[in-house]
């Protein structure tokens, strides 16, 4: 994808797979163009440049994103800033990507400070984000896990860990969280989330795990770093454990609308956020059939 002068789409539920261009492999945004991409994949985009994604005078937003197997033949192998270029990339995750010169995951050039915040770089090569210019480039990193912390140049705007993310299966690009992940229930719930309910799955956002302490910020459930929210069950629109989500589990929800007096036992609450609403009813809705 190509946007050009002021050129600012929405795209939802995107794949952008095995493209290649001089800059850019799965999109190229220049001229003030800052689209906003929500719940989409970057996997195997080649360039000389931004191999993912090459931003120039543009500042676009990411959200619930997947940078994987992108490829640069010199810098920015998932994503490359230039000149001004200051997008939001939240709940993202940069794992696979790999540049020939630096910033496998993430290059900033010229100027260019993005706020990364809940996000996940990990396994990418030669390293994961690099400022060309220290003493101009100035990405603000929160909440976030960075493999080999922050680089110089990065306001460390808090939360931010160097662990092991524990992905479900880096073999098949399973970026999923497994259980003990340091990345569960560790995102910033003040991100800029508004409207985001759900993961790049379709998954509930704000889904607590018990078996987690929470390190993140906010109130509880707080957010998981990356694109997916790790359920603390399976099948949480089951509300009665019969192994398939139908009209009873909705009738059920919507005979419990309301704040919930123990978190802990609330199970119409499927989305964890400390009451049940439509937000629920709609999860459930969404998702009928079998459990997985």
């Amino acid at each position: 994808m190509y946007n050009v002068f002021e050129s600012s789409p929405s795209v939802i539920n995107c794949i952008f797979s095995e493209n290649s261009a001089a800059a850019g492999g799965g999109m190229f945004n220049i001229f003030d163009s800052s689209p906003s991409v929500t719940n989409c994949v970057f996997i195997a985009n080649t360039a000389g440049g931004g191999g993912g994604i090459y931003n120039q005078v543009s500042s676009p937003t990411f959200t619930n994103c997947v940078f994987s197997d992108n490829s640069a033949n010199s810098a920015g192998g998932g994503m490359y800033n230039f000149f001004e270029s200051s997008p939001s990339v939240t709940n993202c995750i940069f794992s696979e990507n790999s540049a020939n010169s630096a910033g496998g995951g993430m290059f900033n050039a010229i100027e260019s400070s993005p706020t990364v915040t809940n996000c996940i770089l990990w396994g990418d090569m030669p390293d994961e984000i690099v400022n060309h210019e220290p003493g101009f480039d100035h990405p603000i990193v929160s909440f976030s896990d960075v493999q080999g912390g922050l680089p110089a140049g990065a306001v460390d705007g808090g939360g931010n860990i160097d662990a092991n993310p524990l992905f479900a299966d880096t073999d098949t690009r399973d970026f999923r969280l497994s259980p003990g992940s340091p990345c569960i229930d560790a995102g910033d719930n003040t991100a800029g989330l508004e409207g985001i309910t759900t993961d790049l799955d379709g998954n509930p956002r704000f889904v607590d795990d018990p078996d987690t302490d929470d390190t993140g910020n906010g109130d509880p459930p707080i957010v998981d770093m990356g694109a997916y929210e790790f359920q603390a069950t399976n099948c949480p629109w089951d509300v009665n454990d019969d192994g398939v989500v139908d009209h009873h589990d909705l009738v059920e929800v919507v005979h419990n609308l309301g704040l919930c007096d123990d978190s802990d036992n609330c199970p119409w609450d499927v989305n964890g956020d400390g009451i049940v609403n439509g937000r629920d009813v709609a999860a459930v809705a969404m998702h009928f059939g079998a459990c997985p």
